[in-house]
């Protein structure tokens, strides 16, 4: 059976995807969907997109640490 999470709660290696596509010049958009009207045991989509934000957020500053740490 599946559990569905909200970002950088399941397996899915986000940030090593996308500091790969960094690292391949991605310049592009992420894009978030929770599919709640198909999914309606999934949290309520006012919880899911905030930590989004945090997640995408955190991410980005982690990868910038880093690209000064190798500078």
């Amino acid at each position: 059976m599946k559990k569905w999470s909200v970002d950088g709660g399941g397996v899915l290696p986000l940030k090593a995807v996308i500091s790969r596509l960094q690292q391949d010049g991605y310049e592009g958009f992420y894009s978030f969907e929770w599919e709640k009207r198909w999914h309606p045991e999934l949290p309520e989509p006012e919880r899911a997109l905030p930590r989004y934000v945090d997640f995408m957020r955190a991410s980005e500053e982690e990868m910038l640490s880093g690209a000064a740490r190798r500078i």
